[in-house]
C-alpha cells in the first residue's frame, strides 16, 4: 500500500514529538520491586530479592483506598510530565538539574536549583537534605528520587523527617540569581541490584512557591477556623446516649463534605494558587557496578545497626 508523502511527515511530526516530550522510564511499565525484605506475604527473611508489585503490601494498601488502581499508581511516580515540568521551568525562570555518578561503592547524585527569576521562590523542606536523623544513615527524608532498572523500581529504605507545624520554617528560600546545590549518596537509602544495571534515576517533584502563597494559606486558614467552629455541647457529654450518638453534639459532627473540604477541592489549600508549582530534575541514565560495599544492608551490618 503506498502511503503519502504528507501523511509520513505527519506520522514523522508526531513520533518526534512523542519521543521528545516522554522519557523512556515513564513508557516502561513498572512490574517489580526491589530493595525491601518485608515487602509481602512471600517475601524473604534475608536478603532483598525482586518481588512482584502486585503481591506486595504496598499494593494491598493501596487497593484498600483505591479499588480501580494499578501498580502504576504506586509510589514513587512522577505527577509531572516532562513536557510540563520543562515549560514550567522556562516560564517561571527556575531550573533544577540533576547529577549521578559512582565513585567506589558510593553511588552520589547531585542537585541543583537555580533560580533565575528577579523574585525570591521558597522550596518545601520536604524534600531536601536534613540533619533530623542520624547523619551516618544519610540525609533524605523520603523518597526524593525515582530509580528503576528495565521493569524494576527501587524501594526507598531510607528514614523520614518531622519538621513540625511551622509554615514558614518549613520552606528554604532561594533569592534571586541563588542556586540551591546538595550532594547525597543514594546507597544509603536504596538498595542496588548487584553487579552491573542500567538505571533511570530523576527527582521527584519539588514544590515551589512565592512569598505571596504563605499569604494566602494564611488567609484562608483563618477563614476555615471561623467557618469550623463548634458551639458546646448543649447536654452533658458524660451521659452513655451522648457517649453512643456523638453527632448530636456540634464539636463530634462527622464533617466529609463541609465547606473547607468542598473550598480545598477547589484549591484553596494552596495547590492550585497561580504562586505555587512544582518541578523536577532531567532523568540521567547510567550503568551502576553495585557489589556488597555498595549495599545498604551491609553498611547496617557493618554499623552494627541490623535490618
Amino acid at each position: 500500500m503506498r502511503v503519502k508523502s504528507g501523511k509520513l511527515l505527519l506520522l514523522f511530526i508526531f513520533n518526534t514529538v512523542l519521543t521528545t516530550s516522554v522519557n523512556a522510564a515513564d513508557i516502561i511499565f513498572m512490574k517489580y520491586g526491589y530493595g525491601k525484605i518485608y515487602w509481602g506475604d512471600k517475601s524473604s527473611t534475608f536478603d532483598p530479592a525482586i518481588y512482584p508489585l502486585k503481591d506486595s503490601y504496598a499494593y494491598d494498601k493501596l487497593m484498600q483506598r483505591q479499588p480501580r488502581a494499578t501498580t502504576a499508581n504506586l509510589n514513587p511516580y512522577y505527577d509531572v510530565n516532562e513536557w510540563d515540568n520543562n515549560q514550567t521551568q522556562k516560564d517561571r525562570a527556575i531550573v533544577a538539574s540533576l547529577k549521578v555518578w559512582q565513585k567506589k561503592h558510593d553511588v552520589l547524585s547531585q542537585v541543583k536549583i537555580h533560580n533565575e527569576s528577579g523574585r525570591s521562590y521558597f522550596i518545601y523542606r520536604g524534600g531536601l537534605p536534613s540533619l533530623a536523623g542520624p547523619v551516618s544513615f544519610g540525609v533524605m527524608c523520603g523518597s526524593d528520587f525515582r530509580l528503576t532498572t528495565g521493569d524494576i523500581k527501587l524501594d526507598y529504605l531510607g528514614h523520614s523527617c518531622d519538621f513540625g507545624n511551622d509554615l514558614q520554617n518549613n520552606w528554604v528560600e532561594i533569592e534571586s540569581g541563588d542556586e540551591l546545590s546538595f550532594i547525597v549518596k543514594l546507597n544509603l537509602a536504596y538498595e542496588f541490584l548487584p553487579g552491573k544495571h542500567q538505571y533511570q534515576v530523576g527527582s521527584l517533584e519539588y514544590e515551589v512557591v512565592t512569598k505571596e502563597w504563605f499569604t494566602e494559606v494564611i488567609s484562608n486558614a483563618t477563614m476555615f477556623s471561623i467557618f469550623n467552629r463548634r458551639s458546646e455541647c448543649p447536654i452533658k457529654t458524660e451521659l452513655p446516649i451522648v457517649i453512643k450518638e456523638q453527632s448530636l453534639c456540634p464539636q463530634y459532627e462527622f464533617r466529609t463534605n463541609d465547606l473547607e473540604s468542598i473550598m480545598n477541592d477547589l484549591g484553596f489549600d494552596g495547590d492550585n494558587s497561580n504562586n505555587y508549582f512544582q518541578i523536577r530534575t532531567n532523568q540521567v541514565s547510567i550503568t551502576i557496578d553495585a557489589d556488597e560495599n555498595t549495599s545498604y544492608y551491609h553498611f547496617l551490618r557493618s554499623t552494627k545497626s541490623g535490618y
